[in-house]
Parts: structure tokens; sequence; C-alpha cells
């Protein structure tokens, strides 16, 4: 028997990510469910529209793909880039460069 999995929303980021979550999102969350990028995260249909929609791929920092009716995004090449300088002004950036949030 073949289940449909239907996903709303994923982000993956390492457990240490709390201190640079803390620093940079803890003040200006962007919705309910994401306060930010993290190194990966997949939008469903309703959490991409939310997220700026198709202006998502205008966005020079990040690797995204479209699958479905949502959004694949990614900041950087692995979880913990953004414990290094460049890393993290890479997801500053990425979060700056990001369409406003649609309510």
């Amino acid at each position: 028997m073949s289940e449909k999995l239907e996903l709303e929303f994923l982000n993956v980021s390492p457990v240490n990510f709390r201190h640079f979550f803390r620093k940079h999102y803890s003040r200006h969350k962007r919705t309910k469910n994401f306060a930010g990028l993290y190194w990966l995260q997949y939008y469903g249909t309703e959490e991409f529209k939310k997220q700026g929609g198709k202006a998502i791929l205008e966005n020079p920092y990040i690797n995204a793909q479209l699958i479905k009716d949502g959004i694949f995004i990614e900041v950087g090449h692995s979880p913990y880039d953004f414990q290094t300088p460049e890393g993290e002004a890479l997801m500053i950036n990425a979060n700056a460069a990001m369409p406003p949030v649609v309510d």
C-alpha cells in the first residue's frame, strides 16, 4: 500500500543553532512557524504564499527549487556554515533578501 505524504513545512538546522536564533531571529520573526531561514526548509502551499511566493526565487543568497505547490530552500552547503563569519553573513543576507511576508 502506498501512502501519500502531505508535507506542510519542514526546517533543518543543527542543535547549536540556538545562539544564532536568539541573536538574529527572536525579535524579528517572519511568521508563526518560521522565524527566519534555516540551512534547509520546505514551505508547502500556504507557507510558500505567506513567505512571499515566487518572489523568493529572486533571493540571490539561496538555492531554491519549486516542488509541487511549495518550495525547497537551501542556505549554504552544510548545517554548520553559520558558525563561520562568512556563513553567518550568508544567513543574515539571505534573510534580508527574502520578500515581505504576505498576510
